[in-house]
């Protein structure tokens, strides 16, 4: 029902194989309740087929996507008016970018809502919603000098 209620709808999953199964089980509801179109995203598609998907739900031929941090930054989506974390987010920061990708309208706000999988998701999604209510949120590091993710770049070109 929190699909059928939103215009458009960005889930996010922690992992591809969480991506996977949501997305499936979703696309089954949707055969027997019709809450339009359902897009999966993660890193290990085809470049082509994300952007296949990202250009679809833009413009609304899919209502849906199912996505791990592949839409979480950067990727112009257009407007999102609900995301769903599915299992907790492990981190603040993570969660207020994944929720900040819904109401980028005049007049509109964030909407999120967290799906826990099990206990202890609940209780790491507890932890993270009252550090957002609070304004704790971890910072970010920036690693100086990363030779190693370097000489991986090195390698991959020489390849």
């Amino acid at each position: 029902s929190l699909i059928k209620g939103s215009k458009s709808t960005l889930i996010f999953a922690n992992t591809r194989q969480v991506a996977e199964a949501v997305g499936s089980r979703l696309k089954y509801m949707n055969n027997e309740q019709s809450f339009g179109g359902i897009g999966i995203h993660h890193g290990s598609l085809d470049s082509n087929e994300r952007i296949n998907i990202e250009n679809d739900f833009k413009n609304r031929a899919i209502k849906s996507v199912i996505a791990t941090s592949s839409l979480e930054l950067g990727i112009d989506i257009g407007s999102v008016d609900l995301v769903i974390q599915y299992g907790s987010p492990r981190q603040t920061l993570r969660l207020v970018q994944r929720v900040g990708r819904s109401g980028h309208m005049v007049g509109k706000k964030s909407v999120g809502v967290i799906i826990a999988s099990n206990q202890i998701d609940a209780i790491e999604s507890i932890a993270v919603a009252e550090n957002i209510g609070e304004g704790l949120i971890e910072e970010t590091k920036t690693e100086m000098n990363a030779l190693d993710v370097l000489m991986h770049q090195v390698c991959g070109l020489c390849l």
